[in-house]
């Protein structure tokens, strides 16, 4: 008996909340309209140039037979004969005293080739010719 009113006294209780929820009035709420933020435009930073420095160069090429001698990328010499790639040959008495230069002037000589050997070659200017 005691379960059966407790059951009894919950349903009520339920009724009476829902009762009192459908009864009352629609409850409105006040919302404020979510503004966008300003869009800010900047306008990028300007960019500049710099021009490269000119490349100097101190290096003065060694010649052979009136020939501007190379270096290959193991330190060996050799100059442009008629348009073909000739090496030194060891037996020259300037050959070791060729690759010493190249060992001591290494960086020196590779900035010259990149500025002016190549152009030399590509233009023609040492085709021994």
């Amino acid at each position: 008996m005691v379960a059966s009113t407790t059951r009894w006294t919950i349903r009520a209780l339920i009724g009476v909340a829902a009762l009192a929820v459908a009864c009352m009035p629609p409850v409105r709420v006040e919302t404020t309209p979510v503004q966008p933020a300003p869009v800010v435009y900047q306008t990028p930073a300007p960019v500049v140039y710099q021009t490269p420095a000119p490349v100097v160069t101190t290096y003065t090429p060694q010649y052979y037979e009136g020939n501007v001698v190379y270096f290959d990328t193991s330190g060996y010499p050799f100059y442009y004969l008629s348009g073909v790639q000739t090496y030194v040959p060891r037996t020259c008495t300037c050959f070791d005293a060729l690759v010493t230069h190249y060992r001591t002037y290494q960086a020196s000589y590779d900035q010259w080739y990149v500025n002016e050997g190549m152009r030399l070659i590509s233009v023609g200017l040492n085709l021994g010719l």
